[in-house]
Parts: C-alpha cells; structure tokens; sequence
C-alpha cells in the first residue's frame, strides 16, 4: 500500500504531532504535508487545534528551511 501511495500522490512527509507547537513548526520549517495524531495521546480538542494549526501553517521559505528540506529531498529520492 506504502508504494501505490507514493506512486499516486509522491512523497509524504508526516510529523507525528501531540502539541500545536510541532505542527505549525512542522509545516513552516519541514514542509509537512501530513499530520500524524496519535488517537491515545490526543484528546478531540486538541486535535481540533492540530488540524487548525496545521491547516493555517504555510512553508516559510526561510534560505535555512529550504536548504535542510532540500537535504530532505535528496534523501528521498536516493530511496525511491
């Protein structure tokens, strides 16, 4: 199934989140295109305020963001 998603939909990058913090950092550092809410962890309301929060969060475009998600990239296509 992992390979049939990346064949779809290219690569993924998930942060598994339990704080608003992470998942707006995890969107305008990373790039994150996936959250990850552990259902055991995280209550509704807060992931309520996670989904929030990551749907508000843009890319910063930042030189040292990009130059670590390029680093990011490169391994990705190293293992594809």
């Amino acid at each position: 199934m992992d390979g049939e998603i990346h064949r779809r939909y290219g690569l993924l990058r998930l942060h598994s989140c339990s704080d608003v913090f992470a998942a707006r950092r995890g969107v305008e550092h990373d790039d994150m295109s996936v959250i990850g809410v552990g259902g055991k962890v995280v209550g509704a309301a807060l992931a309520l305020d996670l989904m929030e929060t990551f749907l508000s969060a843009h890319f910063s475009g930042a030189p040292c963001d990009r130059r670590r998600l390029s680093q990011v990239q490169a391994l990705e296509h190293e293992e594809s």
